[in-house]
């Protein structure tokens, strides 16, 4: 158990950055795809909005509890 203590150290950043490199692959994936049709676009628009909405009251909220 011990020696496995002594690698920690170098596993975990590794396991992190293997992390990171699969996120970018994925992402770079995702991004070669096609859009869909228009009413795709549409949908996946209103979604996008309806996020960005949800999150900017998430951090008005948030704000108070970070600057306590």
């Amino acid at each position: 158990m011990e020696a496995i203590m002594n690698y920690m150290p170098y596993v975990i950043p590794a396991v992190g950055m293997l992390g990171l490199i699969f996120a970018f692959f994925l992402t770079a994936k995702i991004k070669k795809q096609d859009r869909g049709t228009e009413k795709m676009q549409e949908i996946s628009s209103a979604i996008h909005s309806g996020a960005k909405a949800f999150l900017f009251a998430e951090y008005k909220i948030l704000v108070f509890f970070i600057v306590a």
